[in-house]
């Protein structure tokens, strides 16, 4: 079938269809520039710093949006929108986010081994410690430990 009948067919321009035939699969999109925020961009480093110092501190206590776009319209005269804030600490926590990937092996026993630090609190004041922990584990007793 010719790019006139193809067109025809599908609603859609002759231009369209020729696109399509060189490259079938979608094209990602991207910006040509960052998404300029200018409300929000003079605060930025401010926020850079409370996310930082939030780093250190158990997660129960550390800054939430919410909480960041009140102090920033309270102590900095922010006038922008709380979704702003929002993306942005969204944005910036993804990448500082752990993952864990889980280990799966055939059937059988299997020694299982884990690894990370944790905070624990000593009468000196709290400290990270390194941690490793191993299991055996038979999966063909329905994965109890041994």
């Amino acid at each position: 079938m010719n790019i006139r009948g193809l067109a025809k067919l599908y609603h859609h321009s002759r231009q369209k269809i020729r696109e399509v035939l060189e490259c079938p699969e979608p094209r990602p999109y991207s910006r040509s520039e960052p998404y300029a925020d200018p409300k929000l961009g003079p605060f930025q480093t401010w926020i850079d710093e409370i996310l930082k110092t939030d780093e250190k501190q158990p997660p129960k206590q550390r800054h939430t949006a919410a909480r960041i776009y009140r102090r920033l319209k309270a102590e900095q005269g922010y006038q922008g929108g709380y979704a702003q804030v929002q993306r942005y600490v969204a944005a910036h926590r993804t990448h500082q986010r752990e993952m864990f990937i889980p280990l799966d092996h055939a059937s059988g026993r299997r020694m299982e081994f884990d690894f990370g630090e944790i905070e624990v609190d000593f009468p000196e004041g709290r400290h990270k410690v390194s941690v490793l922990i191993a299991m055996q584990k038979d999966r063909l007793r329905g994965g109890s430990l041994q």
